[in-house]
């Protein structure tokens, strides 16, 4: 009897609350042409779309898909998954910000708004909801309501640099100059490399007069994109992109950054479905030099040369690895091919000048490095190699800072520019002007491990220059 009777109290208690206890019904949101897509990208769906079927209530896979989804661009079908995320689990805040982010990269921008802007209100302290919707009143205009948005992203999160960059774009339309830097450099001190809060600032500085300053400012926030604040969910993007030119992207991003094992990791998976992309295979031989694996991106070149031997990039890569191998005369004869190949180009005169470089032909390696700045003259990084050479090599520090001012000059948020530059003016005891160029590269990159290095060089040196 006991237990009948509680039977039957429970079986109230579901009746009562069945609107609580139901499981919802969701789908499975699946591309229409998804047998038309790219090989490397269908198997991977496909294996993600068994995965989520064998749960579809579970909200990790539904949002696991979504990232999937948005990571290769499949917006629609991210937006039914955030949006069933929303429905099995209403108190995971970035299904809901993820449903908002998804509705608005599909183009439908005035209910991404009010996504954003239910977010904030069901979820008042999650601070990356704030930060995108605060973007999005931007986007359409609304500075008043976007001023209060990015206020409250300040107190939720003192330490994020878009909060006060978002008061100082506020500013900035209103037309409160001296508020909007305020604001910026501010955020300027929690982030130095953010090139969208240089644009702003080089807007402000110019409208205040301060022609100088937003120069500078401007010319380092040149092409500044809006980046979003960095949450969980979008920190695993990346490990889902099955789009070969989105996979080069990050490859070529993580080799740039050091991150040779990431390129491995990355591209490991596009090879299968791309084995004979000179691309593709370049960027895994770059990433095996990096690992000091110098016979097996021997190899990859070889594979290359084998698949084209009019490939520039392959030769270079050769050159490049037996430079590596301390094979000098078989990286010549690379060398000299790809300049044969390709006359115009800059990177077959790069490699030449390592090669003659390491036969000791110092004048000669100089000599190839500037022929590849003719041929490619908007290249800070070229004019850095020849003042390199002439100041690491040759011993001509005056000479060597004419180089870098170039370089300095073409791309101003270049920080190794300005410690060159502070390298070579230590030489000539010009130490006003090193401290200077010292102080610009700080400000461009605090952590640069260079700083700590020439300032001890500089300290307890004379304050007076010697005229240049």
């Amino acid at each position: 009897m006991i237990a009948l009777a509680a039977l039957i109290i429970l079986g109230v208690a579901v009746t009562q609350h069945v609107g609580v206890w139901r499981i919802p019904t969701v789908d499975v949101p699946v591309p229409a042409d998804l047998e038309k897509l790219d090989p490397q990208l269908r198997d991977y769906l496909r294996l993600q779309l068994k995965w989520v079927r064998q749960k579809p209530v579970d909200p990790t896979r539904q949002a696991t898909l979504g990232i999937v989804y948005a990571a290769n661009l499949l917006w629609p079908e991210a937006r039914r998954c955030f949006s069933n995320v929303t429905r099995i689990n209403p108190k995971e805040p970035l299904g809901h910000l993820y449903l908002a982010v998804a509705t608005q990269e599909s183009g439908d921008y005035s209910v991404a708004l009010q996504l954003f802007r239910q977010t904030t209100k069901i979820f008042s302290g999650f601070a990356p909801g704030y930060a995108h919707l605060g973007t999005a009143l931007l986007r359409a205009g609304n500075a008043d309501e976007a001023e209060m948005v990015f206020q409250r992203l300040t107190e939720l999160a003192p330490d994020e640099w878009r909060g006060y960059a978002g008061l100082g774009e506020v500013k900035l339309r209103q037309n409160k100059l001296d508020e909007a830097v305020r604001f910026l450099e501010k955020a300027r001190v929690i982030e130095p490399k953010a090139r969208m809060v240089a644009h702003l600032l080089g807007l402000a500085y110019r409208g205040l007069g301060r022609t100088e300053e937003a120069q500078w400012e401007l010319r380092v926030g040149l092409n500044a994109v809006q980046s979003p604040m960095p949450d969980a969910w979008g920190m695993i993007g990346p490990e889902h992109v099955r789009l070969l030119p989105q996979q080069i992207d990050l490859a070529s991003d993580y080799l740039s950054e050091g991150r040779p094992a990431d390129v491995l990791r990355v591209l490991s998976k596009a090879a299968k479905y791309h084995p004979d992309n000179l691309t593709v295979l370049e960027y895994v031989g770059q990433a095996h030099r990096g690992l000091n694996h110098f016979e097996q991106a021997r190899r990859i070149a070889e594979f290359m040369l084998s698949l084209n031997e009019r490939s520039v990039n392959a030769h270079v890569l050769m050159a490049d690895v037996c430079l590596d191998l301390d094979l000098k005369d078989e990286a010549m004869i690379h060398a000299d091919r790809a300049v044969a190949l390709a006359p115009d180009l800059a990177r077959p005169y790069l490699v030449k000048a390592d090669v003659i470089f390491a036969f000791g032909r110092t004048k000669e390696g100089l000599l190839a490095r500037q022929e590849a700045l003719k041929r490619d003259p908007q290249n800070p990084l070229i004019a850095v190699d020849i003042g390199d050479a002439l100041l690491h090599l040759l011993g001509n520090p005056q000479e060597a800072e004419k180089f870098y001012e170039k370089a300095v000059a073409l791309n101003s948020a270049l920080p190794l520019g300005y410690l060159r530059i502070a390298e070579a003016a230590i030489q000539l005891h010009q130490f006003d002007r090193a401290r200077n160029a010292i102080a610009q590269a700080r400000k461009l990159d605090p952590q640069a491990p260079e700083l700590a290095h020439l300032e001890a060089r500089l300290s307890g040196q004379d304050e007076t220059d010697v005229p240049r």
